[in-house]
């Protein structure tokens, strides 16, 4: 069990590229450079037998974030709160199932671009700390203040450490939470990955 809790102070210059199109969401705001100030709490659980491939175990993470505004550029408030779960369930030997749940809520009126919610590609977090993984978006995409994403992988070993995986998720991002719960903007991805 991993806890943290603090006051983080973090320094963003956005490049264009980051700021232009992708997301129609108004809440979205765009500034070349500014201070945040916040505090946060996170916790995480990992019991996976193996970082890369587990057999057995778990994964829980939950995140929440007060963020007092832009010192730079003034904003008002604004917070945002994330979850992650992903378990494992062996089905004899080489097969295995991995079940697995995001989301992410963003609260406030105006949002600063580095704190959009981001998905693509297989790696959590790998542009931007908030970067959630959904197979079938090969590049990473802004979407809208409230995010949810499921699906499962169906693994099978070929040879030692040789793993052909099948992954289906399905997500729905909308502006408001009310929207979101219609699911009138689902997406659905789905790959094949050898690893």
């Amino acid at each position: 069990l991993d806890l943290n809790i603090g006051v983080r102070y973090d320094y963003f210059r956005v490049g264009s590229l980051m700021q232009e199109g992708g997301n129609s969401d108004e809440s979205i705001v765009n500034f070349d450079k500014n201070i945040y100030l916040s505090s946060f709490l996170n916790g995480k659980a990992d019991t996976f037998d193996d970082g890369y491939f587990p057999n057995h175990g778990f994964s829980l993470g939950v995140d929440y974030s007060w963020v007092f505004g832009g010192l730079h550029e003034k904003i008002k408030a604004f917070h945002y709160a994330q979850f992650n779960f992903k378990t494992v369930a062996n089905l004899g030997g080489v097969v295995s199932v991995l079940p697995f749940a995001n989301a992410r809520l963003l609260f406030g009126e105006e949002i600063p671009t580095p704190y959009v919610n981001v998905i693509g590609g297989r790696l959590a977090g790998r542009y931007l700390d908030q970067h959630i993984p959904f197979m079938g978006v090969t590049n990473s995409a802004a979407v809208s203040k409230y995010l949810a994403i499921v699906g499962a992988e169906l693994r099978a070993r070929v040879y030692k450490n040789n793993y052909i995986s099948a992954i289906v998720n399905v997500g729905d991002s909308a502006p408001t939470f009310k929207d979101m719960t219609k699911m009138s903007s689902a997406f659905i991805g789905a790959g094949l990955e050898y690893s």
